[in-house]
């Protein structure tokens, strides 16, 4: 129900205040982070990622983008109406994409303040 308060409804011109009258217009750009999950719901960051994966899962929302967590880097999300085929054979199963960038610290890691590779350094033999 969160996902639904940072929808912003757009009227759809020239059709009547009906169901298909309305439409999102920042779906796939719905910002809600582990952060904000935190402070202003109280939901562990734990519970947070199960309950996003659950979404998913059924068909509640799709992970428009995945973000990662360095410089600011935002997850955006979109609702989705895949849920209405749920448990039939049109159902079509998705789940939380999984992270193709390598971070952290490792060999290839691509983010972070120390990320450049280092200069090496020649020794002058006088011999």
């Amino acid at each position: 129900m969160i996902f639904l308060t940072k929808c912003v409804p757009k009227q759809v011109d020239g059709k009547p205040k009906r169901k298909y009258g309305w439409f999102i217009a920042n779906n796939g750009e719905i910002q809600f982070t582990y952060i904000e999950a935190e402070e202003k719901w109280g939901i562990s960051s734990g519970k947070f990622k199960r309950a996003i994966e659950q979404l998913v899962v059924v068909g509640l929302i799709d992970i428009a983008k995945s973000g990662f967590g360095l410089h600011r880097d935002l997850s955006l999300y979109a609702i989705s109406d895949r849920w209405e085929k749920y448990g039939t054979d049109e159902f079509v199963q998705m789940e939380r994409p999984k992270r193709k960038q390598k971070i952290g610290f490792r060999k290839g890691n691509k983010h972070g303040k120390n990320c450049k590779p280092k200069k090496k350094s020649t020794v002058m033999n006088n011999s």
